[in-house]
């Protein structure tokens, strides 16, 4: 037999046998193979993707539950395109896994409840979108992590002893690839069970937006509006949950209708610093850096204060970069001078 080259997509076929048959005036043919006799491909070698973001200064913002109140919350998203995937059923596995690692560990949470409890909160995302933003991937896995650099540190560890139990239970003869990905330095001791390449970028592969927060129906808005009404001057929409907060900026507001429907806007002065810093500190001082998407309703005039303006807070960490341009608004004509903005269906 010639040898044939191995690959990382390992495939093993049944062949189907052909049995030639005689027909009236016709060549002969091949039977149509069984299900169980159809290829099987199984894709071992795939890396393990593994971003970190951060998803606001504070947690209780989100989580009014977080007894500290100076505890951060991290977003920690696994995809792995594997076949079998791990993160495949993670809610069971990671029951299994628990389960297994406590019995010779009191320390250990038994279940994902009480590892919930211990302030790490799996979700796995479903096929919900709630603001019809084209960006969630349905059955992506996200760990979310309450504290500071050492809780986080403790996560990253749960889930390196999470791959070694994986490694076993596939029965692979080799470590994962895991390729960690954030935009900050994170610790990377004790994580020695998997072969680990780490990456430091203010662009991650994973968005932060693909992931759900919770489940859809509790999730946070994430997205802000911004207007540019003229060449100096620029209003954004105070929506509700965590982001009714921007009404306590200095930034002057008001409402843009009487009665019922109306919505609170912040309209700023981008020409004048102090309005423009004004508007910065907001999503640091007011928001505490929590991760928004920010929306370009009507695209300010090329070159323009307005225009200007846009561009630093594509330099916001919070915003992923996030800012985006509702459909039908952004042309490369017209705003090239503001450089690459991602439309809103690639939003992340």
């Amino acid at each position: 037999m010639s040898s044939t080259s191995r690959s990382d997509c390992l495939r093993i076929v049944i062949s189907a046998q052909c049995h030639q048959t005689k027909s009236k005036g016709g060549p002969a043919g091949c039977r149509t193979p069984r299900a169980d006799e159809l290829p099987i491909r199984v894709r071992s070698g795939v890396p393990i993707v593994v971003c970190v973001h951060k998803y606001t200064d504070k947690a209780q913002d989100l989580l009014p539950s977080i007894d500290d109140a100076s505890a951060a919350l991290f977003q920690i998203q696994v995809e792995h395109a594997g076949q079998p995937s791990i993160t495949y059923d993670i809610f069971g596995s990671m029951n299994k896994f628990l389960r297994d690692a406590s019995a010779g560990n009191a320390d250990v949470p038994t279940c994902v409840s009480e590892l919930a409890s211990a302030g790490i909160r799996i979700v796995l995302t479903n096929g919900d979108d709630p603001e019809s933003a084209g960006c969630l991937v349905q059955y992506r896995v996200a760990l979310y992590v309450a504290g500071q650099s050492e809780e986080l540190h403790n996560a990253l560890i749960l889930l390196d002893d999470f791959f070694l139990w994986k490694q076993g239970q596939m029965a692979r003869e080799k470590q994962f690839s895991v390729h960690v990905h954030s935009s900050f330095t994170i610790g990377t001791e004790g994580l020695e069970n998997c072969a680990y390449t780490f990456h430091t970028s203010n662009t991650l592969p994973l968005g932060i937006f693909q992931a759900h927060l919770h489940t859809a129906k509790s999730s946070p808005p994430s997205m802000l509006n911004l207007t540019a009404q003229t060449r100096s001057r620029c209003s954004l929409l105070a929506a509700c949950g965590p982001f009714a907060i921007v009404l306590t900026t200095g930034v002057n507001g008001g409402y843009d209708k009487r009665g019922e429907g109306r919505k609170y806007y912040r309209s700023m002065l981008v020409a004048d610093a102090i309005q423009r810093q004004k508007a910065r500190d907001m999503f640091s001082n007011v928001l505490n850096n929590l991760a928004v998407r920010l929306c370009v309703v009507s695209a300010p005039e090329p070159f323009s204060p307005a225009a200007h303006f846009i561009d630093e807070l594509r330099t916001l960490k919070c915003l992923h970069p996030s800012i985006y341009w509702l459909e039908g608004v952004h042309t490369n004509r017209s705003m090239a001078h503001c450089g690459p903005f991602v439309v809103r269906a690639d939003a992340r």
